[in-house]
């Protein structure tokens, strides 16, 4: 179906891009439970389903996905069906159960820092405490021991200094456990099967980036770079320097060679 792949955004084998049936199965009934339909058999629940409007779908599923303290709780993920997904990614790309086709894959400097946000959106100055940077890594691994994160808090916090210490700390650690670590992990995997693979880091911040300093490329940064769509990152009455429009123009070079060739 394809000759050559660009992956970005994340990648197939990290533990928030699929669900086992089990899982799944309890995920739905969740969600059918939201809407107040019964659970006796599928036709019931299918019949009611049907029965609901779009916005009540929307609402209930919103509910669903803040349910709990888990991040990273994307309720409707994909699952083993046997036909499309043959079993755990993870497992199927060590396996070397890949497509060996040429990949383009990467992702940028600092893809978990507007998660901080997410997780503490009322922090003051930006700024987070110890106890805060625990919180924030139990709810990326919940099923982890108490010492297990208190060892990646300490691990994560070497090095840092300074007020924003624990911030820096919960950036980078989100970076790798949600993005980079599964990135390198799928490249390696993939690079097995004998198939050339091309792997990028975009660390460059936006001349009109909304977020803080402190924050450089965050995730999706490299989109209106390669779409060639830098205004629509811009507030009104501002522009992208010309330094921007030539990195664009390269990377969509990059890209667009890449798909045609390999």
């Amino acid at each position: 179906l394809f000759a050559q792949a660009v992956i970005q955004s994340g990648t197939a084998n990290a533990f928030y891009a699929w669900r086992s049936p089990e899982k799944a199965k309890q995920k739905s009934l969740e969600f059918v439970h939201l809407l107040g339909c019964s659970e006796d058999n599928n036709n019931s629940i299918v019949h009611c389903l049907q029965s609901k409007n779009v916005s009540e779908l929307i609402q209930h599923e919103i509910a669903l996905l803040f349910k709990g303290d888990f991040f990273m709780n994307f309720p409707f993920s994909p699952t083993v069906d046997g036909e499309f997904l043959l079993g755990d990614p993870e497992k199927l790309m060590e396996k070397g159960q890949i497509q060996a086709k040429p990949v383009l894959i990467g992702e940028t400097s600092d893809e978990g820092a507007p998660f901080v946000y997410y997780v503490f959106p009322n922090i003051t100055h930006n700024l987070i405490n110890q106890e805060q940077l625990l919180k924030g890594i139990r709810m990326l691994v919940p099923n982890a021991t108490e010492d297990f994160i208190r060892t990646i808090a300490l691990k994560y916090s070497e090095g840092n200094h300074g007020p924003a210490q624990y911030r820096s700390a919960m950036s980078h650690f989100y970076t790798d456990q949600i993005f980079a670590c599964p990135v390198r992990e799928a490249a390696g995997n993939i690079r097995k099967t004998g198939s050339p693979v091309y792997a990028y880091l975009f660390a460059h911040r936006h001349s009109g980036s909304v977020w803080p300093e402190w924050i450089g490329a965050i995730h999706g940064a490299e989109i209106p770079f390669v779409f060639g769509t830098l205004q629509s990152m811009l507030p009104a009455n501002q522009t992208y320097t010309e330094a921007e429009a030539r990195l664009s123009r390269k990377m969509m070079y990059y890209w667009a060679e890449f798909a045609r060739t390999g």
